[in-house]
């Protein structure tokens, strides 16, 4: 289980290579873990989630280029994330599945979003996870999105954001890895972009039906 401080962002993933691309899809930078913090009852589900395990779990991963290590002591260690997708970012890899259901894994019941987590490569550039359960029609859009859309990002402020999209084929997702809000709203050329859906279990993505060169205020 992920939870990640304000953003209140949540994922429940086994502990596989599936818990680094959840940390990828969450914009997730550096892991602090520390031995001298003691869990709240509940939070850590097996007993052996303890701090030698988790270093352990997250050595194996630098094995893999999931993570790096960037300081270690003996009361805590630092992790880099390696290739987090960033807050503002078009994926060339994407997962279409009803978020809203639950599947069986193995023995247990889970969102759905563990299955979508489990299809992705673990080589995966730039991935990302669109529940159509909010906007099924856009499914055979979606599926295919342009892989190789070139876009530079402004940021003129925590609330106001443009994207130049240079000579895109098809249209295409922009994701916004903040919690979903109504509130977000994605325009071009002065017309807002109808499709705000949710991506990655809690990000804000739209579907861009533009090609070429086109730019897209975001606020």
């Amino acid at each position: 289980c992920i939870i990640i401080g304000d953003c209140k962002a949540k994922i429940l993933v086994p502990y596989g290579y599936q818990f680094f691309i959840a940390l990828r899809l969450l914009n997730i930078k550096y892991v602090i873990i520390r031995k001298d913090v003691i869990p709240w009852p509940g939070v850590l589900p097996y007993p052996h989630f303890d701090y030698e395990f988790l270093i352990n779990f997250f050595d194996f991963g630098q094995q893999y280029n999931f993570v790096r290590k960037v300081y270690n002591s003996t009361q805590y260690a630092i992790y880099e994330v390696n290739r987090p997708v960033g807050l503002i970012y078009i994926p060339h890899e994407v997962i279409c599945i009803n978020l809203k259901k639950e599947i069986l894994f193995g023995e247990y019941r889970v969102p759905s979003i563990v299955k979508a987590l489990s299809l992705i490569p673990a080589n995966a550039s730039y991935p990302a996870i669109i529940d159509v359960s909010m906007c099924k029609s856009i499914l055979r859009q979606i599926q295919r999105p342009s892989s190789n859309v070139e876009y530079e990002v402004t940021k003129y402020s925590p609330t106001l954001y443009s994207v130049k999209v240079l000579d895109a084929q098809k249209p295409f997702i922009l994701v916004l890895s903040q919690n979903y809000d109504v509130n977000w709203k994605a325009f071009h050329d002065n017309s807002e972009c109808k499709y705000h859906i949710k991506a990655n279990g809690y990000a804000n993505a739209w579907i861009i039906n533009k090609t070429k060169t086109c730019k897209i205020t975001l606020y």
